[in-house]
């Protein structure tokens, strides 16, 4: 035992848990509902077609984001999506409706498309980057593999 004026050095990793609590508090703060998404959405357009697939498709942030995705969610609105980068298998276990994933290359280029994928069912397949859409959506907007998507930022909503 030393004296009350002797100081007590901890470890670096004491006192880990304090930044870990910051860094939790820095995403509750961008969460939106369920969803843990980047500050600002992007639209995004299939070059083939001219079209806008999405006008609100956000980033999943993070290993906790990327996992929670549209879980609990009730509904994923008409021209909103959810990005992951990378993509390394997807689940739609929680979830309460189908999605359709567009799976893409390192230069936006869609690799493949599942429709229609119903909840809680898995997907394994890995890419650069997978945006999920209410189911419909691709093919609604005619998405076919081999089409290149170009991101726009747009002001957050």
């Amino acid at each position: 035992m030393g004296k009350a004026t002797d100081a007590v050095t901890y470890p670096a990793w004491d006192n880990s848990w304090v930044s870990g609590f910051a860094r939790l508090g820095r995403v509750r703060q961008r969460m939106k509902g369920n969803v843990f998404v980047a500050n600002s959405a992007r639209r995004v357009i299939d070059e083939r077609t001219g079209q806008v697939v999405g006008a609100n498709v956000r980033t999943a942030e993070g290993a906790w984001g990327s996992f929670v995705g549209l879980m609990f969610k009730k509904e994923l609105p008409a021209g909103h999506g959810l990005l992951f980068q990378p993509a390394k298998g997807i689940h739609t276990h929680f979830m309460r409706f189908p999605i359709d994933l567009i799976y893409l290359d390192k230069s936006n280029r869609v690799t493949k498309v599942r429709a229609d994928m119903r909840p809680w069912r898995f997907d394994f397949t890995n890419a650069a980057g997978v945006i999920e859409m209410k189911a419909g959506t691709a093919r609604e907007m005619d998405i076919q593999p081999g089409d290149q998507l170009r991101f726009e930022t747009i002001e957050a909503q």
